[in-house]
């Protein structure tokens, strides 16, 4: 019997509660189409560290990171799909301002990290920029 088991984050205000419903959706799309009939599911609730202790600015971005990651992959499998020829030129960008959300998350835990992110986020600017023209 093989499992698949998924941690998801939960937090008591809900803020999550898209992300949860999409990555659902996913794996039960997944499990359908697995011609096994063992494979089960096990949702398991973490708790977002102190989630109720950070600031409303850590909140939306965190929450506008998740909603820019899930439009990322969207926008790669319509392009790896052939839906949409152009789709790189939208979510390239993206991916540098999820760079630059991660460098701000990270640069009062870890310097490095953030100025890595910023240093990624240039570089993802600069290509996204040779590719459109």
């Amino acid at each position: 019997m093989k499992y698949l088991i998924y941690y998801y984050p939960w937090d008591s205000d809900g803020y999550l509660f898209f992300a949860n419903i999409f990555i659902k959706i996913l794996l039960f799309t997944i499990i359908f189409s697995e011609t096994n009939s063992n494979l089960k599911v096990r949702f398991y609730k973490v708790k977002i560290k102190d989630w109720n202790k950070k600031t409303i600015p850590f909140k939306i971005l965190t929450i506008f990171g998740l909603i820019i990651s899930v439009t990322i992959v969207v926008l790669a499998l319509m392009q790896i799909f052939n839906i949409w020829d152009n789709a790189i030129n939208v979510f390239e960008p993206l991916l540098g301002v999820l760079m630059i959300i991660q460098a701000i998350e990270n640069w009062k835990t870890n310097r490095s990290t953030a100025y890595f992110s910023l240093f990624v986020a240039i570089f993802i600017f600069l290509v996204a920029i040779i590719i459109l023209f």
